[in-house]
């Protein structure tokens, strides 16, 4: 009998690993024409699927694979296990950050749209001021949210401290004027859920540490921060040549 026991300590293309991947795609194969699944695929299209998840295991069994310290040492089983945890956790904060910023910039997104459709129902004079930040936040898209951290205020209050990212312009005032809305109009969403908690925009906060949005108009960067990049970065960064053009807004 043949093993079909992958050797983790190589890739997928090794003759062992691919021939249990072959394996593999003939047993899917037959369970395809015993159970009668609606869908024949060819054995190109299991393979593929197949070797994704290889790659997934193998990246998980390496991470679990004692490394070497500082001092020249392996890792103990408990160092190991405490590793892991930890970028487990980072992970999870990670994931959650993404969704709090993607949850941020739908629901100003969707203030937005409220308002602009009120406002050219009423033909206000402000409905410009609007469409511009409307303009401002569809640009800049989820990618441009800022993250947060929470903390305490006066050992009382949990707040929000907004992460400051060096490449985005301040925008703290137009950010302001939209999230304003959410506690003026409840036309736009329910009092029910948790409530907004307070956010501090301040020099001191923690950078953030993703990566700029790149392709964005010059005028949403900070020009400084462009000027210090390296002609490499500045390539990757990829400015679009649309003219955005900057103004205060006033509105009602």
């Amino acid at each position: 009998m043949v093993s079909n026991t992958f050797d983790l300590t190589h890739g997928s293309s090794t003759p062992w690993n691919a021939r249990i991947l072959d394996i593999l795609v003939e047993q899917l194969q037959r369970r395809n024409v015993e159970e009668q699944w609606p869908m024949q695929r060819l054995d190109g299209y299991y393979k593929v699927i197949l070797e994704d998840r290889y790659k997934q295991l193998w990246t998980t069994w390496r991470a679990a694979q004692p490394k070497v310290t500082a001092k020249g040492r392996l890792e103990t089983a408990a160092k190991v296990e405490e590793r892991l945890i930890t970028k487990r956790d980072e992970n999870l904060k990670s994931v959650r950050q993404t969704t709090r910023r993607q949850n941020k910039y739908t629901c100003r997104a969707k203030i937005l749209e409220h308002i602009i459709n009120l406002k050219k129902d009423n033909e206000d004079k402000d409905l410009p001021a609007w469409m511009w930040l409307q303009k401002v936040i569809t640009t800049l898209g989820d990618g441009g949210m800022s993250s947060e951290e929470s903390d305490m205020e006066n050992d009382i209050h949990c707040v929000l401290r907004v992460k400051n990212m060096a490449w985005c312009r301040k925008i703290e005032r137009e950010l302001d004027v939209i999230d304003h809305q959410r506690v003026l109009d409840d036309d736009v969403f329910t009092p029910q859920g948790s409530k907004p908690m307070k956010r501090i925009h301040a020099p001191g906060n923690s950078m953030s540490e993703r990566s700029p949005v790149t392709g964005l108009p010059k005028a949403l960067y900070v020009s400084e921060w462009v000027d210090g990049l390296t002609g490499g970065q500045v390539e990757r960064l990829n400015v679009s040549n649309d003219t955005f053009r900057w103004m205060k807004v006033a509105v009602a």
